[in-house]
């Protein structure tokens, strides 16, 4: 996490030397998940996150402005699981929950062909797409079980949940936006190119976020 400061701080700082480049905040939450391989894994739920950094809006035409971004991101996945156990001999039922949350945080630069359109005043709509590359900062796993209703952990050490995560994962990202002033709304869906377990099997992420730009009007 320290690290991801400190490339913040320098990002920030060589953004606003230039004039033309406006800077901003960007902060919100995503939901990641790993899509299944066929036949080999189940569907997995979205692990809920966060997503914060800081973007630069470097203008080309018109428009037409190139973004990088600095984010950090929490990515992973969890997955569901349950039986059900009668004992002939005693007449007790079992019924066993379990929730493993896998958990990969990562340090995210997208750089994004972003398109806006003002549709009057100060209200505007805009798009945004182009490829990103995300370097992991930490790995880590819980199991939540629970036998008859009631929490029943394993002992440690009991058993070990592996959480794949490539190291450097590189993926594209697509997303819209509406804004007034210095403020603007996104919402964008990154599709992960690098394998995570197996064949077919990526991160895909969905991420709402509220961004503040500096330099824009009202931006005081």
């Amino acid at each position: 996490m320290r690290t991801s400061l400190v490339v913040l701080a320098l990002f920030l700082a060589s953004a606003s030397a230039s004039a033309q480049v406006s800077v901003g905040l960007r902060a919100g939450f995503s939901g990641a998940r790993v899509s299944p391989i066929e036949g080999v894994l189940s569907p997995n739920a979205f692990r809920p996150g966060v997503a914060i950094g800081a973007f630069a809006d470097v203008p080309v035409w018109r428009a037409v402005s190139v973004r990088p971004e600095v984010l950090y991101v929490q990515k992973g996945s969890r997955s569901f699981s349950s039986s059900f156990d009668f004992d002939f001999d005693t007449g007790e039922t079992t019924f066993e929950e379990m929730l493993v949350e896998r958990r990969a945080d990562y340090v995210e630069v997208p750089v994004l062909a972003h398109v806006t359109s003002p549709a009057g005043g100060r209200f505007r709509v805009g798009l945004m797409a182009g490829p990103a590359v995300a370097f992991r900062t930490f790995i880590g796993a819980s199991i939540d079980r629970r036998v008859n209703g009631e929490s029943a952990p394993y002992p440690p050490g009991t058993i070990a949940v592996v959480v794949p995560a490539p190291r450097v994962d590189v993926g594209l990202v697509a997303g819209g936006e509406v804004g007034m002033g210095p403020l603007a709304l996104d919402l964008r869906y990154t599709a992960g190119l690098r394998e995570v377990d197996g064949p077919s099997s990526r991160f895909k992420a969905v991420a709402v976020a509220l961004s503040y730009r500096f330099g824009l009007p009202g931006a005081r």
